[in-house]
């Protein structure tokens, strides 16, 4: 983690911003300023230490609004699950989620290693029934997997014309599990859209109360989405996922074939967000 000067802090964070922090508010710097790791190049992330606190400072790099990562639901997510008890608190936020300020949580990321281990995994699975619990707002729209997917293909092509045939046979694999996924779940009861984190797997949970970090993908979505997330992330766990499912609320065996197919949805939109991200792998 490096540490910033904290005389930086008005050029780095701006002064008006640097005025909402708890203890700059005459816009005297921060005691200690340092960069924290995370951010993937388009969100920049500070620790802050002020006389009132310590503080957790996430600006996002333009663009603010990328496929999947809408920076107005992330907020609302965020601020919902806070107030619950299932992130860290939200202070203050900028209307359009171009910044957010939070509770720096001084307890460690959980390790692959605690989430596989039957306390961790009980302990999420609370989370999980929590995190699905809570409401949601009238205003929300739904999670649009074939818009996200079309919003990369043309961030990919744009760079990478050459990958039109690997984007395509993506895009078909996308929409074979949005109609599987429709088809399955048009014999089952009728399931509600949930509130979902977007992004579950172990760096994005924070010490013994379980606490979910970097919402920037949250969706109001099937509740078995972060079930399929957590999965992609985690193929170890896979022999557990009806006791995820039952968590989520989803018991039964048709529960499992509709998992297969969001399953099959992230695994495509991953690719594809690690294609626009990243670029093809040169081997």
């Amino acid at each position: 983690m490096e540490t910033i000067p904290p005389s930086d802090a008005h050029e780095l964070i701006g002064d008006a911003l640097l005025r909402r922090i708890p203890g700059c508010e005459q816009g005297n710097p921060p005691l200690r300023l340092r960069a924290l790791p995370g951010g993937r190049g388009v969100n920049r992330v500070l620790g802050i230490v002020t006389r009132l606190g310590r503080f957790v400072l996430r600006q996002r790099l333009p663009p603010l609004r990328r496929p999947g990562a809408d920076p107005e639901q992330e907020l609302q997510a965020h601020r919902l699950a806070s107030r619950a008890g299932l992130a860290p608190w939200l202070f203050d936020a900028a209307p359009d989620g171009a910044w957010i300020l939070m509770e720096y949580v001084d307890s460690p990321a959980w390790t692959p290693g605690k989430l596989l281990s039957p306390e961790g995994l009980a302990i999420l699975c609370g989370q999980i029934q929590a995190l699905h619990g809570l409401p949601v707002p009238a205003s929300v729209r739904p999670f649009d997997p074939l818009t996200i997917a079309g919003q990369h293909i043309e961030l990919v092509l744009r760079a990478h014309p050459e990958q039109n045939v690997a984007v395509n046979a993506l895009l078909a694999r996308i929409q074979a599990a949005v109609h599987s996924h429709a088809e399955e779940s048009a014999r089952l009861p009728a399931i509600a859209p949930v509130l979902n984190h977007g992004d579950l797997q172990a760096p994005n949970i924070l010490g013994s109360a379980a606490l979910l970090a970097d919402w920037e993908y949250a969706q109001w979505a099937d509740p078995a989405w972060d079930i399929a997330v957590l999965l992609i992330y985690h193929p170890q766990l896979r022999p557990r996922s009806r006791e995820l499912l039952e968590a989520a609320g989803l018991p039964g065996a048709g529960q499992q074939a509709r998992l297969t197919h969001l399953l099959t949805l992230f695994a495509a939109l991953n690719e594809l967000w690690t294609l626009a991200e990243y670029g093809p792998i040169r081997v």
